[in-house]
């Protein structure tokens, strides 16, 4: 098969940029990229490279600073987790201000998030290789703690509900 009939993954291309330029340079070993330098996860790395300008140029290194940034993300998440129990009809729904509220919130939740856990890598990876294997082990778990919360909020009670296509269901 000719070199058009090729396709290869982001990983992949990545790796084959890498592996001529160490024939090119001479390199025997492959250098291993450091987490927060680089990014070799491809497409799903592209929130984190948005905002890792910012979180390296001006890291917050302050325990208090870091909770801070976290307590204003946990406020962002509860309005949106609100809203997200009042639906199909949550407050403000129509209106230019709950639609500028509900985008506003989503992209301050997400860059503050964003923020915090480059900074933490940032912070983990001048720890040690240790560091940063306990903080994707605590990511994970993380993750899977929201995963068993949120499965009886809305598989058996039910708590947040879709509108039925077509029909007022809020009376406006």
């Amino acid at each position: 098969k000719g070199r058009e009939g090729r396709r290869f993954t982001c990983n992949q291309r990545i790796q084959r940029k890498a592996q001529c330029f160490r024939q090119a340079s001479g390199q025997k070993k492959p250098r291993v990229p450091s987490p927060v330098s680089s990014c070799w996860a491809g497409p799903g790395c592209l929130a984190g490279q948005r905002i890792r300008p910012l979180s390296l140029s001006s890291p917050c290194r302050s325990s208090l600073g870091l909770g801070l940034l976290s307590a204003l993300g946990g406020v962002f998440g509860t309005y949106l987790m609100v809203l997200a129990a009042f639906s199909p009809c949550p407050p403000l729904l129509g209106s230019p201000l709950g639609v500028a509220l509900v985008v506003i919130s989503w992209i301050l939740f997400m860059g503050l998030f964003s923020y915090l856990k480059v900074v933490i890598g940032s912070l983990l990876h001048e720890a040690g290789h240790s560091a940063l294997v306990w903080c994707g082990t605590i990511i994970q778990v993380g993750s899977l703690v929201g995963a068993l919360a949120m499965f009886p909020l809305t598989s058996i009670y039910h708590l947040f509900r879709s509108g039925t296509d077509c029909v007022d269901n809020c009376g406006m």
